[in-house]
C-alpha cells in the first residue's frame, strides 16, 4: 500500500485541479464514441459467374448513426462468409449498404442474402455488374 500512496496522493491533487466540466466533456466523448461487435454473414449466389474479385464495403446504418469498414473475403460463387466487425454502436439496425469498386478480373458481383446480427434479408441481386462500381441498399429491421 506504501507504494501506492504518492499516486493516489497525485491523483488527488489532479482531481482538485481540474474543474469538472473536462471530466464532463471525457464522458461525453467516451459516449459518442461508444464501440459494438457486429456479425455480417452474406451468401454469394451459385448462379454462374457470381463471384467477385473486386474490393468490398459495407456501410451498416442505424438509428443512432453509421460507419463503414472494408470486408477482407473471397466472395467466390456460392460461398458464404463471416465478418466480425467492431464498429460504432450505432443503436437499432436499419440498413447496410454493400459496395463494389468494379476493379478486378471478375468484378460483378450477385448476393443471395445477408444476415447482419440476426437480421436476415433475401436480396438475389447483381451488386455491380460489367465492369463498374455499384452499391446496393438493403434494408434491414427487427420488426
Amino acid at each position: 500500500m506504501k507504494k501506492f500512496a504518492p499516486v493516489l496522493a497525485a491523483v488527488a491533487v489532479l482531481l482538485s485541479v481540474a474543474p469538472a466540466s473536462s471530466f464532463a466533456a471525457h464522458q461525453v466523448s467516451a459516449v459518442q464514441k461508444a464501440q459494438k461487435n457486429y456479425t455480417l454473414e452474406i451468401k454469394t449466389s451459385e448462379s454462374t459467374d457470381a463471384g467477385t474479385d473486386s474490393n468490398i464495403k459495407v456501410t451498416i446504418r442505424g438509428s443512432k448513426g453509421s460507419f463503414t469498414k472494408e470486408l477482407n473475403g473471397t466472395f467466390e460463387q456460392g460461398d458464404l462468409e463471416t465478418f466480425y466487425l467492431s464498429g460504432t454502436d450505432v443503436g437499432e439496425i436499419r440498413s447496410l449498404t454493400l459496395i463494389s469498386d468494379g476493379k478486378g478480373w471478375k468484378s460483378d458481383w450477385e448476393v443471395e442474402y445477408v444476415i447482419l446480427n440476426g437480421l436476415k434479408k433475401t436480396v438475389n441481386s447483381w451488386v455491380s455488374l460489367k465492369g463498374k462500381a455499384g452499391s446496393l441498399d438493403i434494408p434491414l429491421s427487427n420488426k
